[in-house]
């Protein structure tokens, strides 16, 4: 961050009215600007994308991929265990707060969440799912596994088909090949490109079939292959992720799902709980 405000104090002289409300903004607002996409910074300050782009090159810098890349990189050093560890060695300070702060940022995801669920695309992806014959799943076989498993442990409940797709190799093709025009594919990207995802989703725009993306990378090439993508912010790449977020997604499609459902869904749930008391399992 000190080379940062160094080149934003370099270039102030030849700064515009919109540079100076950029300026002032990340300057007093570091870690909430290293979570926003240029258009939520733009809707912020009030100043355009292209403004944004203008004033990073102004200061140095390729454009705002890189401004940011900036911010997260000095939020990643302050709430990285070893660096808040040994500042509070140095200060002498017995508590470090490092995991208050990583909560707190898992607070605010959580908060973002709350808007998510309330969109329309939300409420459009809970329809489809509901509607589909068969939802297959992708996920790359690392943390996403856990919103994964959470809805296909909720969604076979209440007499949904979930197909997991085969992470990777010769076999990804084998289950999708048999898709009916009523399936659907719902994979998740988190932290970077999934050349596997990339492929699937180049079979399913060739084959019609209805796709949707859940991802906190938004801008990469897997996301440019899926007209449907709903983001979920999980924290700079830098820093530990968390998975509490997608987890929390996938209950509240499962619950959303549960509701539009209804009896049904409830009618099931009883005949489940009996058939355990009937064999005591």
């Amino acid at each position: 961050m000190t080379n940062l405000l160094t080149q934003i104090a370099e270039a102030r002289i030849g700064f515009s009215k919109n540079d100076e409300i950029i300026a002032n903004h990340i300057v007093s607002n570091p870690e909430q600007c290293a979570m926003l996409t240029i258009q939520q910074l733009s809707a912020l300050t009030g100043v355009s994308d292209a403004s944004i782009v203008r004033f990073a090159k102004r200061i140095g810098l390729s454009g705002y991929q890189e401004l940011r890349a900036e911010l997260r990189a000095r939020l990643s050093d302050s709430l990285s265990a070893t660096r808040r560890i040994e500042k509070s060695a140095a200060s002498g300070d017995s508590t470090p707060n490092y995991l208050s702060d990583f909560i707190g940022l898992q607070i605010g995801y959580i908060n973002q969440l709350t808007r998510v669920v309330a969109s329309a695309e939300f409420q459009q992806l809970v329809s489809y799912i509901s509607n589909a014959r068969a939802l297959y799943l992708y996920e790359d076989g690392g943390a996403s596994m856990s919103p994964g498993n959470t809805l296909q442990f909720w969604l076979s409940r209440f007499g949904l088909q979930v197909i997991r797709i085969t992470p990777s190799g010769h076999r990804l093709f084998d289950q999708i090949v048999h898709h009916k025009p009523s399936d659907m594919l719902v994979g998740f990207c988190f932290g970077k490109d999934n050349p596997d995802l990339s492929n699937l989703l180049e079979y399913t725009n060739q084959r019609h079939i209805l796709s949707y993306l859940i991802t906190d990378y938004p801008h990469g090439y897997t996301a440019s292959l899926c007209a449907n993508h709903i983001v979920l912010e999980r924290g700079p790449l830098e820093i530990f992720h968390s998975m509490s977020v997608p987890v929390l997604f996938c209950e509240s499609i499962a619950l959303s799902i549960a509701h539009l459902k209804g009896p049904i869904t409830s009618q099931v749930l009883r005949e489940l709980d009996e058939l355990r008391k009937k064999h005591l399992l």
